[in-house]
């Protein structure tokens, strides 16, 4: 009898775990087909080169990832949690591939994977402010991502006429269907290979700037 309960909990953990991702997926597509969807600074987000990018943006806007990229399958970390098995198993369903490891848990692995993906032409995606936060507060690694990967930073701004907040750290932001959606753009920041260490801060906190900015603009668009 004293099995039972544990039993009971395994069986509900792995219902749940077969239903979150197909079921987040169809709605995410749902949100999609049904959003009037503008880009602001698309024609120069890509590099003219064809030098791969590292999508930049706040945790919060996590929810509409798989539709800021150009080049799918962008490639994202995903934390190598409970948490992070969902998010994997439903960016996988809407062509973003994700690699496992995050700032918390599997760091190292995680940014192997991030390196050698861009070093093969591939783009990426990355929360500034995630896992765990605090919300648009810039964490270390992406500035160092890009300058191990030569990879352009791209600031990206998303905003929303219809949602809901989650209860959540980043109170993250989940679309309505019908909404009206705006992704907004910014101006390419490199980070030589040659750049000291010590720098990196710095450029951490010029990223951080860019990307509330767009995401300000992309607000002021929608939400005034």
């Amino acid at each position: 009898m004293s099995g039972q309960p544990a039993r009971t909990r395994r069986g509900s953990d792995r219902l749940v775990a077969a239903l979150v991702p197909p079921l987040g997926a169809a709605y995410l597509r749902l949100v999609r087909r049904t959003m009037r969807l503008s880009r602001i600074g698309a024609a120069e987000a890509l590099p003219a080169d064809g030098t791969p990018v590292v999508y930049c943006f706040w945790h919060e806007k996590l929810a509409m990832m798989p539709w800021v990229q150009f080049r799918p399958p962008t490639v994202v970390p995903v934390s190598r949690s409970r948490d992070g098995d969902f998010t994997a198993a439903l960016f996988a369903r809407l062509g973003v591939e994700p690699t496992r490891g995050s700032s918390s848990r599997g760091g190292a692995l995680a940014a192997r994977g991030m390196v050698a993906a861009a070093r093969a032409g591939r783009d990426l995606g990355i929360t500034l402010d995630g896992p765990r936060g605090p919300a648009r507060v810039v964490q270390p690694g992406a500035t160092w991502l890009a300058r191990a990967s030569g990879c352009a930073l791209l600031p990206v701004g998303f905003a929303c006429s219809r949602y809901r907040r989650l209860g959540s750290w980043d109170r993250m932001v989940i679309p309505l269907p019908f909404a009206r959606g705006v992704f907004v753009y910014g101006e390419h920041l490199y980070v030589p290979r040659d750049t000291p260490r010590a720098d990196l801060p710095a450029a951490d906190a010029e990223l951080a700037g860019r990307v509330e900015e767009v995401t300000k603009r992309a607000e002021s668009m929608l939400l005034t």
